[in-house]
């Protein structure tokens, strides 16, 4: 199974992320994962704060879909409200590079 649509044209950014973060809020981690079940694939979606080493957002879908990622990233953001600085680091695949998931991390 092919999980990472990482052949687009969308910009990327540079990988800077190194190890844990001395502080709450400042390094988070997207990734989605998928697992097979009786009734088909569940993709998995999470958002992780390297601080606590805690998901702090996730969320569920049968098709792996940008809506999911961006669910999984406003309910991070709903629970933590990181200041600006927040390094946050993810696969470099469509779902992530998209013009709506980098305008949420902008906001």
């Amino acid at each position: 199974m092919h999980t990472t649509d990482s052949q687009h044209t969308n910009p990327i950014a540079p990988n800077r992320h190194r190890a844990l973060a001395p502080r709450p809020n400042e390094k988070w981690v997207a990734g989605i994962t998928s697992v097979w079940t009786s009734q088909g694939w569940l993709h998995l979606a999470v958002v992780l704060d390297l601080f606590w080493q805690k998901v702090i957002g996730w969320a569920r879908a049968t098709k792996r879909a940008d809506d999911s990622v961006l669910a999984t990233l406003g309910m991070a953001l709903a629970q933590r409200s990181p200041q600006a600085g927040l390094l946050h680091h993810s696969d470099r695949g469509s779902q992530y590079t998209s013009k709506e998931y980098k305008a949420l991390l902008s906001a």
